[in-house]
């Protein structure tokens, strides 16, 4: 009876112990949440203040050149400020939620350039909602350049506009961006990075080799293209 009562009883001191342990590693990482979140708060803070100074920037140029220029710059920020805005706003601090992501991105580029909602089809199709902030960055940055190529260059006689991203996990993950424009000429993209290409094609060669990633040019209705990420590239998601 009392080895009874003393194995008993050291159960239930590793019961408690274990259960204390546990208190505070929950506890820690409950701060660690926190602190991730406040970190990415800031970032987008920092990224706000970068892109209003780019704003008052257009303001003393007379080039309309150098207004571009400035103005893409800002949207490439805002991009990233975005991806921050979605880590601090959610308690998943690892990982991006990449539906909500490219579509405020996308709705955010059309009323940049002056397309009206109702009079343009914008058609998301996300089967892999979450995705590592590690490759979330980078593929953001990516997709924010090939939709704004897409407003800037594919709907100049087009009567309805539309554009489709999709994001699809299939022996690891691709990005599509089709828009119903013309399509573009051989001589128009530049896959690798080189003198001839222009600072968004580097930018999206650059990043692609961060990501070990492939991205070719399909002509198909107009232009679509499609980046995609090998899977030993991605990090489960929590």
């Amino acid at each position: 009876m009392l080895l009874l009562t003393l194995l008993l009883g050291g159960l239930f001191w590793q019961f408690q112990s274990i259960r204390r342990k546990r208190s505070e590693i929950e506890r820690q990482a409950d701060q660690l949440k926190t602190l991730m979140r406040e970190l990415h708060h800031r970032v987008k803070n920092n990224l706000a203040i970068v892109s209003s100074l780019l704003r008052l920037q257009v303001r003393h140029l007379d080039d309309e050149k150098a207004i571009e220029a400035v103005r893409v710059s800002q949207q490439r920020v805002h991009a990233m400020s975005l991806i921050h805005q979605r880590l601090y706003q959610t308690d998943a601090v690892s990982s991006v939620n990449m539906r909500e992501f490219l579509t405020d991105l996308a709705q955010n580029l059309m009323q940049a350039y002056g397309f009206e909602a109702n009079r343009f089809d914008l058609q998301i199709a996300i089967d892999q909602p979450d995705v590592d902030v590690d490759v979330a960055i980078p593929m953001g940055l990516i997709a924010n350049e090939l939709i704004t190529n897409a407003f800037k260059y594919a709907y100049t006689d087009v009567e309805r506009p539309r554009l489709h991203i999709g994001l699809h996990n299939h022996n690891g993950l691709t990005l599509e961006v089709q828009d119903n424009g013309p399509g573009l000429a051989d001589t128009d993209w530049q896959p690798q990075v080189n003198r001839q290409a222009s600072f968004g094609q580097r930018l999206v060669a650059t990043l692609s080799q961060q990501l070990d990633a492939t991205i070719e040019l399909v002509r198909q209705n107009g232009t679509l293209f499609r980046l995609h990420i090998p899977s030993n590239r991605l990090q489960p998601v929590e």
